[in-house]
């Protein structure tokens, strides 16, 4: 009986995720290109980012525009006329909403965000930084490109750690020479002697 009832709640669980249109991967890589738009027209892209309403898309639209459903980490990508736009979310019967300045000539980006309410689930948008836009859109899984060649071989690192205070220096170089130590006894050797 009890495994009945996982499995029915399994199912039940797997048929509720979110399931919207998608673009074809052609599409998807040409939109993830993030090209300027021409002359006086602009671009918007919304997405949407977290986990919370994983099962269910969020309603996404523009005032007197278009209007869409995004599951979790999905986006949209709109061209148009330059202008301010009031770009705005639906989750039940919450809804949210930002007003966003679309640039000639460049690229807006907007996050929207399903959240927990006291009497039911919300929504949030707001307008984020180019950088932090395409960094979200742009996914990186093993096989994405990010536009560079595959490269093979070794992978090099430089960290820098930027520390003020003296005695944590003198902390942690003891630390340091300490395992080193103890590597050479051991037989471990150095980083660079194992390369």
């Amino acid at each position: 009986m009890i495994r009945t009832g996982l499995m029915l709640t399994l199912l039940l669980t797997l048929g509720a995720c979110a399931n919207v249109p998608m673009a074809d991967p052609q599409a998807d890589q040409q939109a993830k290109q993030f090209e300027r738009p021409d002359g006086d027209r602009g671009a918007l892209y919304i997405y949407r980012t977290g986990l919370f309403g994983i099962a269910r898309p969020l309603d996404v639209g523009i005032t007197n525009g278009v209007n869409a459903k995004l599951a979790s980490n999905t986006y949209l990508r709109v061209d148009g006329p330059a202008g301010p736009l009031e770009v705005g979310c639906a989750a039940g019967d919450y809804k949210g909403s930002a007003q966003v300045e679309i640039a000639p000539g460049r690229v807006t980006y907007v996050q929207a965000s399903m959240t927990i309410g006291l009497l039911g689930p919300h929504c949030e948008v707001a307008e984020v930084p180019p950088d932090q836009g395409t960094l979200l859109i742009f996914k990186n899984e093993p096989n994405a490109w990010h536009g560079f060649h595959a490269f093979e071989g070794p992978r090099r690192v430089i960290q820098l750690n930027w520390v003020t205070d003296g005695g944590v220096v003198k902390r942690e170089q003891a630390r340091h020479r300490l395992s080193a130590f103890f590597k050479r006894v051991l037989g471990r050797g150095t980083a660079s002697e194992r390369m």
